[in-house]
């Protein structure tokens, strides 16, 4: 009968300096040293390299110096890590059990959890850029003007005045009172509150959209990640959805593909 926590091989689990001393003892037993460098020489190129061997396992004392030691990379010390976890479960086979169940546990919450905090944004703006679009609605209802209409005419306004600048050489700021006197002829009864209403009426516009965009842009870009709109070709190649060339390759394998299948009839 095995106890719990210990290896078939065992009758108890081991603890790592009982591996160590062990260790010690089997290569004492067989006449090996613990480490030795050897000399091999690549047959096909014939360079030769020294390389050292290391039978001494990967214990506590290793870990501790890899992950302390400034010169390894992350790799190199993750690589330590995951020995270290191999040999501590050769002797401790539910340990890696816990280990597997844990990152599958892990893996499962942290996923339900970006999707729920996803969600939750996706919410949010949704609401908030509602809200203030409204309230842009609700500015121009009140003070008879379409937002939408005078939000165009003044961008269009805005890019032939930068474009008659550029012609001139000249760089200015212009704002939407700017506009206003340039376009509307009776400017005089136009008061700076009303002004300020229909600017900020055309700023909550932009700014709705734009937020509205940004998070189908990262809807996409998280959907991307997990191989949506993504088209691997007949020679492992990537494709995004938006590639101009995607319809020639597809159909280039498809092509291929019935000419294949032709050969094998």
């Amino acid at each position: 009968m095995v106890k719990n926590g210990a290896s078939p091989l065992t009758t108890k689990e081991r603890t790592p300096e009982e591996v160590a001393s062990d260790t010690k003892k089997e290569l004492e037993k067989y006449n090996l040293e613990g480490q030795q460098v050897v000399t091999i020489t690549d047959p096909i190129t014939g360079v030769s390299k020294q390389i050292t061997l290391d039978r001494t396992g990967y214990g506590e004392n290793k870990l501790i110096m890899a992950l302390a030691d400034p010169t390894l990379n992350r790799e190199r010390k993750d690589f330590m890590l995951s020995m270290y976890l191999f040999e501590r479960g050769k002797e401790s086979a539910h340990f890696l059990v816990e280990l597997m169940r844990y990152k599958g546990e892990h893996t499962k919450e942290t996923r339900a959890f970006k999707s729920q905090v996803r969600f939750d944004f996706e919410i949010f703006v949704a609401q908030f850029s509602k809200y203030i679009r409204e309230q842009s609605r609700l500015i121009g209802v009140n003070l008879r003007i379409d937002i939408a209409l005078e939000r165009t005419s003044y961008m269009n306004w805005l890019v032939e005045q930068k474009k008659r600048d550029k012609e001139r050489n000249i760089e200015a700021d212009y704002t939407f009172k700017d506009y206003i006197k340039s376009t509307h002829s009776s400017f005089v009864k136009w008061s700076d509150e009303k002004i300020t209403l229909i600017e900020l009426a055309i700023m909550g516009l932009d700014e709705g959209e734009r937020m509205v965009a940004q998070v189908q842009n990262v809807t996409k870009a998280r959907e991307r990640e997990r191989g949506k709109g993504i088209y691997v070709d007949r020679l492992g190649k990537i494709y995004t959805y938006d590639d101009p060339d995607l319809d020639d390759i597809i159909k280039a394998d498809r092509e291929r593909e019935q000419e294949l299948n032709k050969e094998d009839i």
